[in-house]
């Protein structure tokens, strides 16, 4: 990927410019984190994170995954938790 002149901050795994818009894949590495759910908030454990954004104003797809994707043909799972939303 040639990405120019630009610094890639940690956690970025790629960027792509197509034209008027950006692709970004996003990770965040293993971690305890908390959650809230209506008034209450949980300290849940997750795994390896990946946020896939196409675009300004489109949704943000969330992903797990139990060790670092190494290549495009690596297993994606989707969260288990309804009507998560990514950001």
């Amino acid at each position: 990927m040639d990405t120019g002149e630009q610094i890639i901050p940690d956690g970025y795994r790629a960027i792509a410019c197509n034209g008027s818009y950006n692709q970004v894949i996003f990770e965040l590495e293993p971690g305890v984190r908390w959650v809230s759910w209506g008034r209450r908030s949980y300290k849940l454990s997750f795994p390896y994170l990946l946020f896939f954004a196409f675009g300004s104003g489109n949704p943000v797809y969330l992903f797990f995954r139990n060790e670092p994707p190494r290549s495009l043909d690596d297993a994606l799972y989707e969260p288990a938790l309804p009507n998560l939303p990514a950001c």
